[in-house]
């Protein structure tokens, strides 16, 4: 979605949930995962901020090292995979 940014489409709100999140799409492409991942997140992001759109974007819970406990916004992060 690399060309959102120049989307005429008028939106209130975009909410993003795209991501290559796979460990073997970085291993077997890496180039794309960044152009999906990083590349097109700054399409979107470009797009709310011409158009004045909300931007809501969706995270993982893989951002956070492993525990017995209930994970919460202020857990120490320790991601395991490049995503």
């Amino acid at each position: 979605m690399q060309n959102f940014a120049s989307c005429d489409q008028a939106f209130d709100v975009v909410v993003h949930l795209a991501a290559k999140t796979q460990s073997k799409a970085f291993a077997q492409d890496s180039w794309a995962a960044f152009e999906t991942n990083v590349i097109g997140s700054q399409s979107v992001i470009e797009y709310c901020e011409r158009t004045g759109a909300r931007y809501i974007f969706a995270s993982t819970s893989g951002v956070y090292r492993p525990s017995s406990e209930p994970v919460t916004e202020t857990s120490p992060v320790g991601p395991s995979r490049p995503y």
